[in-house]
């Protein structure tokens, strides 16, 4: 079970985040692929790092765990700050979900490195790890997709000039 609100905990707070600041999905896509492939690099490095300056120990999770999360939700949440703003309210929620769902994914394999489980939490991270490769990858197409769909910006109110 704890596996389950753990990633369904990440799936919340992400899809949250990306509804209130209404973010465009498909460069929230691209940005955790780009954090995943960020933590694949540089994960062993960055948990190295935090052991030397003892953040394990206050945050209690082991060094692995936050260097991956660091480096795989990094960019998205520069670009959750910064990015590009979506249209429309539905998708936005969509876009809000969807995103939501791709960055649980994406942790799904690196944390399972660092996580210590029993029979029936293996048997569910067992089965998110079978399928998280193809929630990633309609995530990531879908995010190339709403990237190569040009979208109409508003128009700036204009300002009537007094005669």
């Amino acid at each position: 079970m704890s596996v389950v609100l753990l990633f369904g905990g990440v799936a919340v707070v992400v899809a949250a985040l990306a509804f209130v600041l209404n973010r465009r999905f498909g460069v929230l896509a691209l940005a955790l692929a780009a954090g995943a492939l960020l933590a694949e690099l540089w994960a062993e490095w960055l948990a190295g790092v935090i052991g030397g300056l003892g953040v394990s120990s206050v945050v209690g999770l082991p060094n692995g765990v936050i260097a991956t999360i660091i480096l795989t939700v990094g960019p998205l949440v520069l670009l959750l700050v910064t990015g590009p703003k979506g249209p429309g309210k539905l998708l936005r929620l969509i876009s809000a979900v969807l995103v939501g769902v791709l960055a649980a994914a994406m942790l799904v394999r690196p944390l399972g490195k660092f996580m210590s489980l029993d029979a029936d939490a293996m048997k569910t991270y067992k089965l998110l790890s079978d399928w998280w490769r193809y929630a990633a990858t309609v995530g990531l197409v879908a995010g190339l997709l709403d990237m190569s769909v040009p979208l109409k910006a508003k128009a700036p109110a204009s300002k009537k000039t007094k005669r």
